[in-house]
């Protein structure tokens, strides 16, 4: 989301520049122990929702909201800036009582804002990195922002503290990968679900099933650590088929006991080791008849990527299982691997255009430019369009003047435990508007989903 930050920043906090300075300054002072200093970086995932539900102008005023309760609790030996956007940084050097003053911001920041008689929650989120080791503020500042990002990934339930060093720590450490056996086993990685919204009407239409493990000492492990650990293990078939089973469990009951689900889908990742297997199409039908789901309510994704990789053995397996009422997905479209040719020899039914296409709309033409004729040629091919990592209520708005068929996204709904999903069918909740507001109310009431 872009602010004119030269409107909304105070003089109490630096600039970007004047950070960066100060930052590397601290650094370069190591031999004085300053190099144990620390860096947070917030976001704030409320911002985003108060741009589609009150406007602007109670975007900006949470903004100097933040602003006001960042410095107030500003000392000489600290130093906070406004990076861009919902996001600002704070400094604490190594002389400081560091837990403190890290408890001491987040309290601040904690309390919903009230604007005209409403409170709004500002969804705080947080990243956390150590100076030890760092180059420079711009590697620091890197490191913070993989530990927001971290923090993002569960969900924005609140705030999440994160030590970016355990992120190379975990693809370093042999033991994770030994416990990814136990994991599999013990039913620490399930499907977390996030709903598709189909925007000519609102509606549910669907989730996508995406893993999460949850280490029972570690805490919420990224996919992005845990994935390559199970492909060099061998172990993404088996992956896939466990969270492919988790997921059609649930959607068989949530189909059964809600009456609103009775249409709803789950699609779930198709992986280059899935398609090697020459059975995949036996597995998929024995599945969905173990729980007693019509070929119509599993969707299958393959990445733009893999379609460039299949020999013909492997395409005649993809029309094989097509040929048996599956509904192909093409995921992450536009990242440039595929081609018209390509599109019209694999039977696919659905696009769905990567998030790094959707990052730009409403913010500036040439991204809408680049998608018009994206969706024009997925049109030419009948192919439904499916627009991912969608964050901001000016995408949404441009997605569907474009004619984009299904939508999902932060801004929509983020990925939730299933029971969380079942909970919003059971409250009646169908519509984007109403998703928000019930994970909101999770926010403010400190409830945890995990």
């Amino acid at each position: 989301m872009h602010h004119d930050t030269q409107e909304t920043r105070t003089q109490d906090l630096l600039s970007p520049p004047e950070f960066e300075t100060r930052v590397n300054h601290v650094l370069n002072g190591a031999t004085n122990g300053e190099a144990h200093a620390r860096l947070i970086l917030f976001g704030f995932g409320g911002l985003d929702d108060l741009v589609g539900d009150l406007g602007t102008e109670a975007t900006r005023a949470a903004l100097r909201e933040v602003k006001t309760r960042i410095v107030s609790v500003l000392h000489e030996e600290l130093y906070g800036a406004h990076l861009f956007g919902d996001r600002f940084a704070v400094l604490i050097p190594s002389e400081a009582p560091q837990a403190d003053l890290t408890e001491t911001i987040l309290a601040t920041l904690r309390p919903p804002l009230s604007f005209h008689g409403e409170d709004i929650s500002l969804q705080p989120r947080f990243g956390v990195a150590r100076a030890q080791s760092a180059s420079s503020a711009q590697d620091l500042l890197r490191r913070a922002t993989a530990a927001l990002k971290r923090a993002e990934a569960i969900g924005g339930r609140g705030p999440t503290l994160y030590q970016t060093n355990q992120m190379p720590l975990y693809a370093a450490d042999p033991r994770l990968s030994q416990e990814l056996h136990t994991a599999l086993d013990e039913g620490h990685i399930r499907p977390w679900m996030q709903p598709l919204w189909r925007l000519s009407d609102g509606q549910i239409t669907g989730v996508e099933a995406l893993a999460r493990w949850i280490h029972p000492e570690r805490g919420v492990i990224p996919p992005a650590v845990f994935l390559p650990l199970a492909r060099r293990a061998g172990l993404l078939g088996r992956l896939d088929s466990t969270i492919r089973c988790q997921s059609l469990s649930w959607l068989s009951r949530i189909r059964r006991d809600h009456s609103a689900a009775k249409g709803l889908t789950v699609a779930v990742n198709v992986a280059d080791a899935d398609l090697v297997d020459q059975d995949l199409l036996e597995q998929l039908q024995d599945e969905l008849g173990h729980y007693e789901l019509p070929v119509s309510a599993l969707h299958l994704e393959l990445s733009e990527r893999a379609t460039t990789a299949q020999v013909p053995e492997v395409q005649g397996r993809i029309r094989r299982i097509a040929a048996a009422g599956f509904r192909w997905h093409l995921d992450d479209f536009g990242t440039g691997h595929s081609n018209i040719q390509r599109l019209r020899g694999l039977p696919f039914s659905a696009v769905k255009l990567d998030r790094s296409m959707i990052r730009g709309l409403g913010r500036d033409s040439h991204s809408e430019q680049l998608l018009k004729p994206m969706i024009a040629l997925a049109r030419v091919l009948d192919l439904e369009v499916v627009a991912e990592g969608v964050e901001r209520v000016e995408q949404l708005q441009t997605l569907t003047r474009l004619g984009c068929d299904i939508a999902q996204g932060h801004h929509l709904s983020p990925p939730r435990p299933p029971e969380a999903i079942e909970e919003l069918f059971s409250a009646g909740v169908t519509s984007p508007q109403e998703a928000r507001a019930d994970a909101q109310a999770d926010a403010r009431h400190g409830r945890s989903l995990r």
